[in-house]
């Protein structure tokens, strides 16, 4: 019985930590990004929604984009490299 509840433990921290990263970044005209934010989903779904809801071209713009945990990205103009 303890294996088992180690195990359902396990699962339950794996599925908790496991998250869908997504980085926000938005500025004004084509210069670099004046502000970043990182967001967290439990779901692709919701974390694709927000990312066409907040991808926005013009003067303003914004820009979001799922990105992998740890990832070093080089943030620009509607696209991070």
């Amino acid at each position: 019985m303890l294996n088992f509840c180690y195990k359902l433990l396990c699962v339950f921290k794996f599925k908790t930590m496991s998250k869908i990263v997504v980085l926000k970044t938005e500025g004004k005209g084509r210069n670099t990004p004046d502000f970043v934010t990182v967001m967290l989903f439990d779901k692709t779904e919701e974390a694709d929604n927000y990312c066409k809801e907040n991808t926005k071209e013009g003067e303003y713009w914004s820009f979001a984009e799922i990105i992998n945990a740890g990832e070093r990205l080089e943030a620009w103009y509607m696209e991070n490299i």
